[in-house]
């Protein structure tokens, strides 16, 4: 399933991205000390591979120091992965940077937050609440989109173990009773917009799977077992 990070205080990996190894090493140095993991990476595709191969990082923080073209065609690139699809994008701009007439219309339209270069843990300090803000809000599109995902699977799962709960051969090593387990551990834990939405999410996949009686069809008078038994959960 999602392994999702939501507290305000949960330690955020980041992957910094320029050119210049001394503004990579302050860039760390700063972000680490607000308990940030920090990855370093001199290379537009070394970013990129680090993306696709680790973790996933909550944080991009990337130099505008590239050219232009080249970052705006990295940025669609890493947000068509799964791993860089939620992430929070940064720009990393210098003062350069920050006097060309089209700089604010670039950085709105590609990433959601900037930094300077010159960043230090004061100027870092009064933005960082706001960047977890925007970490909380990519997790929480990233639940949401997951259960959809998965909501087949999950409608499925609840069929399965009501029909085997009816026989009276449910067992709690039952991999679908794991994998309800799991997706009720992590909506659990997730923010009420999360929650509202799993349940939104079943509640119209069932109505679409139930098929109403036509005109002239009567109900039966001894209704067969549903196809779908509706588990409920108190979060």
């Amino acid at each position: 399933m999602f392994r999702l990070k939501f507290l305000m205080t949960a330690t955020l990996n980041c992957i910094v991205v320029h050119p210049n190894f001394s503004v990579r090493q302050v860039v760390k140095n700063v972000l680490e000390a607000f308990g940030w993991t920090t990855n370093l990476e001199g290379s537009l595709s070394g970013a990129l591979e680090k993306i696709r191969s680790l973790d996933g990082f909550e944080l991009i923080c990337l130099s505008l120091r590239f050219d232009k073209k080249m970052v705006s065609s990295w940025i669609e690139t890493a947000k068509s992965t799964m791993k860089g699809r939620y992430s929070v994008y940064s720009a990393l701009a210098s003062k350069e940077d920050r006097s060309s007439p089209n700089f604010e219309i670039f950085v709105r339209k590609h990433f959601d937050i900037d930094i300077s270069e010159n960043i230090t843990k004061d100027s870092f300090g009064s933005i960082e609440r706001k960047i977890r803000t925007i970490v909380n809000q990519k997790q929480t599109e990233r639940a949401i989109d997951d259960i959809r995902r998965q909501l087949s699977r999950i409608i499925n799962a609840v069929d399965l173990m009501s029909q085997s709960a009816l026989r009276n051969t449910l067992a709690k090593s039952d991999l679908n009773w794991r994998f309800l387990e799991s997706i009720h551990y992590t909506v659990a834990n997730s923010p009420p917009q999360v929650k509202y939405s799993y349940i939104d999410l079943i509640k119209n996949e069932l109505i679409t799977r139930a098929r109403p009686l036509e005109e002239d069809e009567n109900p039966p008078v001894q209704s067969p077992k549903p196809k779908v038994h509706f588990l409920v959960k108190k979060f």
